[in-house]
């Protein structure tokens, strides 16, 4: 797993839910599936190759590392995001349905200051799994540092347990990404395979999905509904845009909403007062529409989807250099794996995920530091890059 690299998730993720739209849009929805997949595919050929470090030998302090994570958590629930009121696994369908009413509130809006920190920081119990196995791995520290490992794994397995708001995805995604990172078998894949469908399916029990959803069958509204709000979308006078306000979207996204407070465009909201109008302005759920709503939405579409495809293959190729630098593979499986379950919604917000992500890769180098880490020497690295591009 380690050798997959994030553009070909990002390939994987635009054929799934592109491909389908065949069926409701007709040979567009090919036409621009290969469109966006194309920059990516033609900017993950050529390898990327590192500049070279000196390895440093620091002071190892691992269990440093877990307790700033435990003391993070602690202060985001007090004075940050308060997730647990949200939490999946804790208060159940309500808090979807406190998550629906947080949504409502700050429609258009950005993130502040606790958000954003939260959504860049969502990659670090990955890197604790990491950083964990590397600890387990190294013949000298393993033993030694036995604790310290354990600290991290610990840390890590509370993090994403806090994390998943009402989200069913990012349980799934996470599971899947922490068991295959340590996979070395088929026999693992499939095992990985199952507990991520058994997180899923136990989510939904516990959101109460069986009872709400249409046909009381999450797995088929999770595939096939975005499909058919893509279509209802189509055959509604939403209203279009143009390519270079999808590109401003984009540049947006760098501003922090804290600073300068800005006005977003929430296609999916938008889209979903636009089909049920009888909502009023409030919504219960809302609808995804696969990453081909925007490109219909945007005109031209081809010219949508290849400025789409060149940003996400331009992004992702520049994270790949970091990711093997770091030898962050948890989380770049974890990246991939939440890119191809982002582009059942948006295209743009994969690429808030990697600009979160870029933000992450430039912190790690701290965080690591207080763990106490060896920096990989310059033969490892370039190696490393070699089997991965």
């Amino acid at each position: 797993m380690k050798r997959i690299t994030l553009a070909w998730y990002l390939i994987a993720g635009l054929l799934f839910w592109g491909l389908p739209g065949v069926f409701v849009s007709g040979s567009s929805a090919i036409v621009l599936t290969f469109a966006a997949a194309l920059p990516v595919w033609l900017l993950a050929r050529r390898p990327a190759i590192l500049p070279g470090q000196d390895e440093k030998q620091l002071s190892p302090a691992f269990r440093r590392l877990a307790i700033f994570t435990v003391v993070y958590l602690f202060l985001d629930q007090l004075l940050g995001r308060h997730l647990l009121n949200y939490n999946l696994l804790l208060v159940g369908h309500a808090g979807y349905e406190n998550m629906m009413d947080k949504t409502n509130q700050r429609i258009s809006q950005g993130r502040g200051f606790a958000d954003l920190l939260g959504f860049i920081l969502m990659f670090l119990p990955f890197a604790l799994v990491d950083l964990a196995r590397r600890v387990r791995q190294n013949t000298v520290w393993g033993e030694k540092f036995r604790l310290g490992s354990y600290a991290l794994w610990a840390a890590a397995i509370l993090d994403i347990l806090y994390q998943p708001s009402s989200s069913r995805g990012f349980l799934a995604v996470a599971l899947l990404a922490v068991i295959l990172g340590g996979a070395k078998n088929a026999q693992h894949l499939l095992w990985a395979a199952g507990a991520s469908f058994a997180a899923f399916t136990i989510g939904s029990i516990v959101r109460g999905d069986y009872q709400t959803v249409t046909f009381s069958n999450p797995m088929f509204d999770a595939l096939g509904f975005p499909f058919i709000n893509l279509a209802m979308l189509l055959n509604s006078n939403c209203g279009t845009g143009h390519w270079y306000q999808y590109l401003f979207e984009f540049v947006n996204k760098f501003i922090p909403g804290f600073i300068f407070p800005k006005h977003i465009y929430s296609f999916n909201m938008e889209a979903t007062l636009c089909i049920y109008p009888q909502l009023g302005g409030e919504v219960e759920s809302v609808s995804i529409y696969t990453y081909l709503g925007e490109f219909f939405y945007y005109k031209p579409s081809l010219v949508t989807a290849l400025l789409c495809g060149g940003l996400l293959g331009f992004m992702a190729r520049g994270l790949d250099r970091l990711i093997v630098k770091h030898r962050l593979y948890t989380v770049r499986l974890f990246t991939g794996f939440i890119s191809i379950y982002l582009l059942r919604s948006r295209s743009l917000d994969v690429m808030s995920l990697f600009i979160a992500l870029f933000l992450f890769l430039f912190l790690w180098p701290i965080l690591s530091r207080v763990s106490g880490l060896p920096v990989p020497p310059l033969s490892t690295v370039q190696e490393e890059v070699r089997t991965t591009t």
